[in-house]
């Protein structure tokens, strides 16, 4: 092991355990069960390509990725603490309640950075505002980076 790497003079290659109308069709190797060449069709010509050049790439850091569940607990907590930050910081007495987080998008930063459209009951109207609020979890801390009217 040299800073971290294994180095092996000879890795172990086995065939893979796949279905065997690919193993038909395509040579494929393993180490471990891992695929390391995969099919694929570029135009009209098919060819064996790296697993890893298939494989999604994780989220970039700091780009925003939709959040697939926003009924999750958690981000109904942020949009709720959310809602209440923005109350203190701005001595809102009367009615400004928080009642759903309706879309919402999150960024890995150093922690979570969430942008998410809660919406708001305010006297007698039903409003709809945007949201940021960044969240290291492992530190308990949540700061509001921004809460303003949301019109699309």
């Amino acid at each position: 092991m040299l800073g971290g790497w294994a180095f092996y003079s000879k890795p172990k290659l086995t065939e893979c355990n796949l279905p065997a109308k690919w193993a038909e069709q395509n040579a494929f190797y393993c180490h471990d069960d891992v695929p390391l060449m995969q099919s694929a069709t570029i135009g009209s010509a098919t060819t064996s390509v790296p697993t890893s050049a298939l494989t999604p790439a994780p989220p970039l850091l700091g780009g925003y990725q939709p959040i697939k569940d926003v009924k999750d607990p958690h981000i109904e907590d942020i949009g709720k603490w959310a809602v209440e930050e923005y109350k203190k910081q701005h001595h809102i007495k009367s009615i400004f309640e928080f009642k759903d987080v309706v879309s919402g998008e999150s960024a890995v930063v150093t922690g979570i950075k969430y942008r998410l459209i809660v919406i708001v009951r305010s006297g007698g109207l039903i409003l709809r505002y945007q949201t940021i609020v960044w969240e290291k979890a492992w530190e308990h801390f949540r700061q509001l980076g921004s809460f303003k009217l949301y019109n699309h």
